[in-house]
């Protein structure tokens, strides 16, 4: 199973920076649930002093709102029937690369599901008259991505990961919170060449 879980996770970069959620199983179907719990609305009012001999009292408590989400779990994927020749004879090298073989289609079937998924939101698009994927044709640049964290910011967006610290062991600075950022193969080479850019090895 761990190698099967490996081989997955060398072709899915499009899973990055999900949620994991609770799988509930019942009867044969399978459903996830996250739990939100949502944001307070903004205190701009200054609070009153207490008007009771019990702390906290005389307040009034603002009411947290939780929301679940579920989506049910459909199966996807491929399989094999394994001969006893592959269990008898051919257990360490054969069953393995068959493993293998199994982990990265079912990682780059679920990448590709993830992929489309995001191809499926509501997207804001940098460049001036562009209105669709297809009519894109600059390279990305630094001016771009300041946009995206722009509009980001100005929504008080979530960032996925907390600040990490660096060590002087082994060169590393310390990296910020930041909103986690997917970009197309063929732009790959154009994020590197970016001023300012860091390795994900210099971390």
């Amino acid at each position: 199973m761990r190698g099967l879980l490996s081989a997955a996770r060398r072709v899915l970069p499009y899973f990055n920076g999900t949620i994991p959620g609770e799988l509930m199983v019942n009867e044969g179907s399978a459903t996830v649930k996250w739990r939100r719990i949502d944001n307070l609305a903004l205190s701009t009012t200054a609070l009153g002093e207490v008007s009771s001999a019990v702390f906290g009292m005389g307040r009034s408590p603002s009411t947290p709102t939780v929301t679940d989400i579920t989506k049910a779990v459909p199966k996807y994927g491929n399989f094999f029937y394994p001969s006893e020749e592959v269990d008898l004879f051919n257990v360490n090298s054969r069953a393995a690369q068959l493993l293998d073989n199994l982990g990265e289609n079912a990682g780059a079937s679920l990448n590709a599901l993830a992929r489309n998924e995001f191809a499926a939101a509501t997207n804001v698009y940098r460049s001036a008259g562009v209105a669709s994927d297809g009519v894109l044709d600059s390279q990305l640049t630094a001016a771009d991505i300041r946009y995206a964290v722009n509009q980001l910011n100005r929504q008080s967006a979530m960032k996925h990961f907390p600040m990490a610290t660096g060590s002087e062991n082994i060169t590393t600075s310390t990296v910020r919170a930041s909103y986690f950022g997917i970009c197309h193969p063929d732009t790959e080479e154009d994020v590197r060449a970016i001023t300012g850019f860091i390795g994900v090895e210099q971390y």
